[in-house]
């Protein structure tokens, strides 16, 4: 069998589906692969934080998720099962945009609602294919599938690969995977507890060799996870792979390392792994492009790994569903890996030291564990200061691209909105564009200014400029003295600010300069053919 498409995405994880759904609502041509014969029905990754919820809304599946998944908006600490302290997860309005907390939601439910808005699009899963081969060709790529006994070949014009850690779009590009295993094994475990924490946040207690959580996932089941000590880990590892782990070793273990005085009822999906910090050395080659898993592994510190790979998504799949649509120029793509490699590498060395400090069997380190980190843990709770960092670490707000080649900023003026910058979700609502397309899939051209002649000379100027490009913008004018103006400008000089479909500012520059803008765009985006 033979086929086309714009974008073949190899692997259905949350990383793929999103980079999919972000194509082919974007305009591309999709299709989606995976080796496996259906979705994961097991929880997995199983939080989302606000960056991940600002990118399901631009989407339609925001309000999805928010129905079907139990808050997050604090963490309680415990020292061998005493409360010390409690701190929030939350956002003010000004950082968090219209999320302001994270999500406890299985991964099963979010490849579900993906797959959902998949297939809104025309687009389902084709599982049971396994990719033998990929063939870069100059018009773009032949990857070889084999569907049980028969082999098919496929043509895209990209290629994705969102296959996991043991990607094979990456080993079969070539692609150096570098880095090393975390000395620690790591155990996750989905039970029934006869006493329930006192409420749906994250709970972390500091045991002896690290922390351990619970997490609510609804329902009557916890997600429980730390790091095993080599005992447990040989008791547990020795049952096999998939082998459930009998209720009474997992409650051995929860005994003595969580301090709760709770009896486990049941057992459900359990994973023994062993722990990895790697980063591929490149995010592109050529047509093919890695996303999630495939591009970056790291400690599970934060539940980093899932959103990290769906805000990879977010980022490219607008820029393929471009390419593929001849409004983007090559560069594009190249502009993928140097926004987001060096997020993953920033989030792969704070996640390196915060487990390294946690989970170090070194003495020293056990004795500061159990003296100066709770006294400073619960001094930093206490502190709006320390709680905005921990919230802006948490939830990917912090990702910007400031100074990327990627981004022009046109002014000596920083403050307020810089180019590389992410406008929150409920800083300005955008609205839907009149032809009725998806709004957060869209250019936006912000232009800061008063509402009077000049003004209006000024969007016959833009627009002018606009109409000269393939890729479609929308064109807003916002009242200076309005609340989002003001955010939008923070007393500096008038502005227009170019909003990409992932919502960052790809170029700021002053009110009158409609050359600059041009210019942007022009290295960006194709020419309007007439």
């Amino acid at each position: 069998m033979s086929g086309e498409c714009d974008v073949l995405v190899v692997g259905a994880g949350p990383a793929g589906l999103m980079t999919a759904v972000t194509a082919a609502r974007a305009g591309a041509r999709v299709r989606v692969v995976d080796r496996r014969e259906g979705p994961t029905d097991q929880s997995r990754a199983a939080i989302v934080h606000v960056r991940t919820l600002e990118t399901w809304h631009d989407v339609g599946l925001a309000d999805a998720a928010l129905a079907e998944g139990i808050p997050v908006r604090h963490v309680t600490v415990s020292v061998a099962g005493r409360r010390l302290t409690s701190f929030g997860l939350t956002g003010d309005g000004r950082e968090a945009g219209a999320f302001d907390h994270a999500l406890a939601l299985p991964q099963s439910s979010t490849e579900r609602m993906l797959g959902q808005a998949l297939r809104g699009h025309g687009v389902e899963v084709e599982w049971g294919s396994r990719l033998t081969d990929l063939r870069q060709e100059p018009s773009g790529v032949a990857a070889i599938l084999r569907v049980g006994d028969q082999e098919r070949e496929i043509h895209a014009s990209y290629v994705v690969g969102a296959d996991g850690a043991h990607s094979t779009v990456r080993e079969l590009s070539g692609i150096r995977f570098e880095g090393d295993s975390y000395a620690p094994t790591a155990f996750l475990a989905d039970v029934g507890l006869s006493v329930a924490p006192a409420d749906d946040g994250l709970h972390l207690n500091l045991a002896q060799g690290g922390f351990v959580g619970i997490q609510h996932l609804g329902d009557g089941w916890y997600r429980l996870f730390g790091a095993l000590s080599p005992a447990y880990a040989a008791r547990f590892s020795q049952l096999g792979p998939g082998r459930p782990i009998p209720v009474a070793d997992v409650q051995r273990w929860f005994d003595e390392y969580f301090g709760i005085r709770a009896r486990i009822t049941d057992v459900g999906w359990t994973s023994v792994y062993r722990l990895h910090h790697r980063l591929a050395e490149e995010f592109v080659d050529g047509r093919v492009a890695l996303v999630g898993d495939a591009a970056h592994l790291h400690a599970p510190a934060g539940g980093q790994g899932m959103n990290l790979g769906i805000g990879d998504a977010a980022n490219l799949g607008w820029k393929l569903a471009a390419l593929a649509t001849g409004q983007g120029r090559p560069r594009l793509l190249d502009s993928y890996q140097a926004e987001r490699r060096p997020v993953a590498e920033a989030v792969l060395r704070n996640a390196d030291r915060g487990f390294a400090w946690e989970a170090s069997d070194s003495r020293l380190l056990e004795i500061l564990r159990r003296t100066l980190l709770p006294a400073a843990v619960s001094a930093l709770a206490r502190t709006r200061a320390a709680q905005r960092v921990i919230f802006r670490l948490f939830s990917q707000t912090w990702i910007t691209y400031h100074g990327q080649p990627t981004v022009t900023h046109n002014l000596g003026d920083t403050r307020g909105v810089r180019a590389g910058d992410r406008l929150p979700t409920g800083l300005l609502d955008l609205g839907a564009p009149e032809d009725g397309s998806p709004a957060g899939l869209r250019h936006h051209l912000l232009v800061i200014a008063p509402d009077d002649d000049r003004s209006a000379d000024l969007q016959r100027r833009y627009r002018r400029i606009l109409d000269a490009v393939a890729v479609p913008v929308d064109v807003r004018l916002v009242d200076p003295d309005s609340e989002p103006g003001r955010r939008l400008v923070d007393g500096g000089a008038a502005r227009a600010i170019l909003v990409r479909p992932d919502r960052h500012a790809g170029h700021v520059g002053d009110v009158d300069d409609v050359d600059g803008l041009a210019t942007h765009l022009a290295r960006w985006y194709t020419a309007r053919s007439a």
